[in-house]
């Protein structure tokens, strides 16, 4: 699913959040975490997609938030998101580096 956010309180709420992040020292398990999102910021200059900036969005069972910057490559792409996609993508991404944020979807 795709979900393109343009409005411009919105976008300001979500990138103030993220700039409040905090780092953690230990992120929950994969079987910990019950949703993951890739984040996509993309900004303009002059019409055109000046840079863009990739994390990943991890929210546990009990609703804590957490996110990550990283390069998107197309090993991060799925096509059915299940537990053994969940655990692959958790590996892939890895456990550090990672901030606690509130809620932002």
């Amino acid at each position: 699913m795709i979900d393109i956010i343009s409005d411009t309180a919105k976008l300001d709420t979500v990138a103030h959040q993220i700039s409040e992040a905090v780092p953690v020292a230990k992120i929950p398990g994969a079987d910990k975490i019950d949703r993951l999102y890739v984040l996509q910021c993309s900004y303009d200059s002059a019409g055109k997609v000046a840079h863009t900036d990739s994390y990943m969005y991890a929210v546990a069972e009990d609703q804590s938030a957490y996110i990550k910057p990283f390069k998107l490559t197309s090993g991060y792409s799925v096509d059915l998101f299940d537990s053994e996609a969940k655990s692959a993508l958790w590996h892939k991404i890895g456990t550090e580096g990672w901030k606690a944020v509130k809620p932002l979807l």
